[in-house]
């Protein structure tokens, strides 16, 4: 998606919610980041481009919402696609989501790589990471839309 694309998806183009209306980028930022003061939203507001959580096929329940954050976290942390762990070099490579809300990750755990400690499931690196100074490089963003694009179906009255 190029940058004017996620301009007019994310800012340029508003909607209505809860009778009001708002953009999506608003929508994240001013009303579920600052009301929930959560760094797992983070890993449940997606917008389907690659380096973006997974979308999850399931509706967040309000009854399993703690674990339904806690498996979409473990599984974007340990996803070697968006975040990997060079033990040799104590290198972790990160998704920018986490430079992006590094003050809330931080907030929440000290710093990012406490806090991605917590959703990692190999105990041993878990413990490498706490124990060892890792540097951090922030990996690129792929915009693209993480899905295969749709078949081009023929127009209506058309053969």
């Amino acid at each position: 998606m190029s940058a004017v694309g996620r301009y007019r998806y994310f800012i340029g183009r508003d909607y209505r919610v809860g009778g009001a209306t708002i953009n999506l980028y608003d929508l994240e930022r001013q009303v579920l980041i600052k009301q929930f003061h959560e760094p797992l939203i983070h890993f449940a507001i997606v917008c389907a481009s690659v380096s973006c959580p997974k979308l999850q096929p399931w509706s967040y329940e309000p009854d399993q919402l703690d674990r339904q954050l806690d498996d979409v976290a473990r599984a974007f942390v340990n996803d070697p696609t968006r975040n990997r762990f060079d033990r040799t070099r104590k290198v972790a490579s990160l998704s920018n989501i986490f430079t992006w809300f590094e003050d809330d990750f931080s907030r929440a755990a000290g710093s990012v790589l406490s806090y991605i400690t917590r959703y990692v499931r190999d105990p041993e690196l878990a413990q490498d990471l706490m124990r060892s100074d890792y540097r951090i490089e922030y990996l690129d963003y792929d915009w693209s839309l993480n899905g295969i694009p749709p078949k081009e179906m023929p127009h209506a009255g058309r053969s």
